[in-house]
């Protein structure tokens, strides 16, 4: 990937069309990396990241992370973390993690404490190491969810809950529920829902199957997206077709014409969702950067028709988050 890549779409959230870019764990290209490229070129706008993969980093180093976009950009950024696959886990610690919700609660924990901020529930104990004060606002810490207890320990201690190819039936019915029981035990407010989509609207003129697959591919493989997806009412087969149709009928793309695209995003923001997620991949993947842009401005005309987005019914939640 070439990051000159990003500046048409960045130059879309730098113009407020769209409230934030955001970026995920890549292996191929550092996102903090990519922020200082945007900065370098004079595109400074809000970021958020995630999940980034705890097993891939200290806490001081995702400390650090968050700090440094929040230098480059001039913005508060969201930064979600989240402990990745039990093959990842294996592949980079050795053994998978015996407890990953209460890892990843504590890892998000000493994040916050190396930023020199209490947790949510007021606690600041003193890390071994604490990174230099900073004038720089804390970021936004969010925790990647998939499952009621990662929702629990994320409406606990996150700021934001990050989702991904979650259902909206499945958002309003089991995340958020489980989001309020973790926040008013802690006595906090719940955190903000942010739902990433896979996304294939018709004017990308790519096949949606074929682009849902190479946008999710990966990741239905992996069993803590079956399982949610099962949980979901939504069981893969192990049939690549055949599940990427199963997940466009289920609500975990979103994809059609204008008018479908609105009547997504509409669902979204009834289940409870803050802010919708994008994600455009596989149109990339099949059809390169021109499509990219056929697809975005389709989504902004579809937002438009909706009344949703920066301008939209979201505007409060987005510019205050």
């Amino acid at each position: 990937m070439d990051p000159i890549e990003t500046h048409p779409v960045t130059q879309l959230v730098a113009e407020d069309l769209f409230s934030r870019l955001w970026l995920g764990q890549s292996w191929t290209l550092d996102p903090t990396a990519i922020c200082a490229h945007l900065a370098g070129a004079d595109i400074r706008v809000p970021i958020g990241i995630g999940v980034s993969v705890t097993t891939a980093r200290h806490p001081i180093q995702g400390a650090l992370e968050a700090r440094t976009v929040t230098a480059v950009t001039g913005h508060v950024p969201h930064v979600a973390f989240g402990p990745g696959s039990l093959a990842l886990q294996n592949a980079l610690l050795g053994s998978a993690l015996r407890r990953p919700v209460t890892e990843t609660s504590r890892f998000l924990a000493e994040v916050r404490n190396e930023l020199g901020s209490p947790t949510r529930s007021g606690e600041s104990p003193s890390p071994p190491v604490r990174l230099p004060p900073s004038v720089a606002p804390m970021p936004r810490l969010g925790m990647g969810v998939l499952r009621t207890a990662m929702a629990e320990a994320a409406g606990r201690c996150a700021d934001s809950a990050v989702l991904w190819m979650t259902p909206t039936a499945y958002i309003e019915h089991t995340i958020i529920p489980a989001l309020d029981r973790g926040s008013g035990r802690a006595g906090v407010s719940r955190p903000s829902v942010v739902a990433m989509i896979p996304t294939v609207p018709d004017s990308a003129r790519v096949n949606p199957i074929n682009a849902t697959d190479s946008t999710v591919g990966g990741h239905i493989k992996l069993a803590h997206y079956r399982d949610m997806l099962c949980r979901a009412s939504l069981v893969m087969s192990g049939d690549r077709h055949a599940d990427a149709i199963t997940l466009m009928s289920g609500g975990a793309v979103l994809h059609g014409d204008q008018a479908e695209f609105a009547a997504g995003m509409r669902r979204f923001e009834r289940a409870g969702v803050d802010d919708l997620v994008i994600n455009l991949t596989g149109v990339h993947h099949l059809a390169g950067p021109s499509a990219v842009g056929s697809a975005v401005d389709e989504v902004l005309a579809a937002a438009q028709l909706a009344g949703v987005g920066p301008h939209g019914s979201w505007s409060k939640e987005r510019k205050d988050r």
